[in-house]
Formats: structure tokens, sequence, C-alpha cells
């Protein structure tokens, strides 16, 4: 094993690269609502889910 391992240097992305891809998203804005729209609703039904079985479970089947 080597007796010291050299740090990698803390470098900053470019943020250029962040840009380009903003700007050919920016082409398909329906897109980018629906894939929102989707985001959200597939957290919603995630939470859901333990409320629902909190329902079935009070209830007793």
């Amino acid at each position: 094993m080597p007796a010291s391992i050299p740090d990698s240097p803390d470098r900053k992305a470019p943020l250029s690269s962040l840009k380009s891809i903003g700007a050919m998203a920016a082409r398909y804005p329906g897109r980018l609502v629906m894939a929102g729209v989707s985001l959200l609703v597939a957290s919603a039904a995630t939470l859901a889910i333990p409320s629902g079985f909190k329902l079935v479970i009070d209830r007793g089947f």
C-alpha cells in the first residue's frame, strides 16, 4: 500500500455544458412540463402508499 495517496484538486465543473443542455431542453417546453408533472405524481403516489396500508391495517382488512 502506498504511504500517502495524493488528494485530487478541487475543481469546479464548467457551467457551459449545463447551459448547452438547458438550451437544448428549452426547445421542448411541453415535455419538460410533463416530466415535472410526472415526477410530482410519482412522488405523491409514493407518499400515499404507506397511508393506504395504514387504513387497510387499521380497519382490519
